[in-house]
């Protein structure tokens, strides 16, 4: 019997050997790709369309000058940012261990309850914890990140 070009029989395939030694098929990791990079995009972008408004807002809560509610605005719009800059080696390594699924959804939950509790908000210190909650708990693009490096 000859063997092929790939040095396998002729009609023959080697997709069961491939699937053994691979469990992520090149559709597998492409769909994971496209749909992490979705899925991310989409609520990061959902998550950061209340930015702009936030110095109206928090105006409207301290019923003050604007230079007070520009400090507050700088304050709860910067703090986010740097803690998820901070925590985020911290968000990937957890990622590794108890995997990178647990930690996106982990990200979009904490950001959804903290976001939604803004709109509770009496005091601009108030917006500041939020903040500082998605700051500590967020970070969806380490956790995309971890999650795409992994079916690679």
């Amino acid at each position: 019997m000859t063997e092929g070009a790939a040095g396998r029989p002729p009609g023959g395939s080697d997709e069961p050997e491939r699937l053994e030694r691979d469990p992520f098929p090149d559709s597998a990791r492409q769909r994971n790709l496209v749909a992490t990079c979705l899925a991310s995009g989409l609520a990061s972008i959902g998550f950061l369309f209340v930015i702009p408004i936030f110095p109206l807002y928090i105006h409207s809560l301290i019923e003050g000058d604007l230079a007070e509610a520009a400090a507050w605005s700088g304050l709860a719009i910067g703090i986010s940012p740097l803690l998820s800059a901070s925590t985020g080696p911290l968000w990937a390594i957890l990622g590794q261990r108890v995997g990178h699924k647990a930690m996106l959804i982990r990200s979009v939950v904490s950001i959804g309850a903290a976001t939604a509790l803004m709109a509770f908000a009496t005091h601009p210190l108030h917006l500041v914890g939020a903040r500082i909650v998605i700051g500590l708990f967020g970070g969806i693009p380490v956790a995309a990140m971890g999650a795409i490096t992994a079916s690679s």
